[in-house]
């Protein structure tokens, strides 16, 4: 199973993850955490980032400790069709490193803007439509199972050690 899975968006949000997990997320599954050589910037006609390739940037985001099967396959879902998952190295905030999942953009999907995206901005003018958003976009979310292309993934990866 995978050791950590890293946002740098709007699961940030602590009411966001909340509804894509359908479940309530203990501070101490959370720690904050840096993908180094990324930027984060806004995609045009859409509310949430996306990453680009940028090895003089870093982005600071949350990495979730040992997610449950059924977080995997509601993220998967939550994220389908705009991002795939990926794993980078992070550097968690005790400055250990971790490898850890996270959603790259399909480029031909998100294009990349040149402006920054900021959470704070996110936060103060567009999070509360998001949130009602939210619960409409998991309808349909199956549960998880040996079959899930993700959980599939993963267990096929297994966890790796940071380099």
């Amino acid at each position: 199973m995978s050791d950590w899975f890293f946002f740098y968006g709007t699961l940030m949000d602590q009411e966001v993850l909340t509804l894509v997990l359908d479940r309530d997320v203990r501070s101490e599954e959370l720690a904050p955490a840096i993908l180094p050589d990324f930027r984060r910037v806004a995609s045009p006609g859409v509310v949430y980032p996306r990453l680009v390739e940028d090895a003089a940037s870093k982005v600071t985001g949350l990495a979730l400790a040992a997610p449950r099967p059924r977080d995997l396959v509601r993220l998967a879902w939550f994220e389908d069709g705009e991002y795939e998952p990926v794993r980078n190295q992070v550097l968690l905030l005790d400055g250990g490193l971790a490898q850890a999942w996270l959603f790259r953009a399909f480029d031909e999907v998100l294009a990349a803007d040149h402006r920054l995206w900021c959470p704070l901005s996110w936060s103060l003018h567009d999070k509360p439509s998001y949130l009602m958003a939210c619960p409409r976009w998991m309808v349909g979310c199956p549960e998880p199972d040996d079959d899930h292309p993700f959980l599939r993934r993963i267990h096929e990866e297994g966890p790796r050690k940071a380099a």
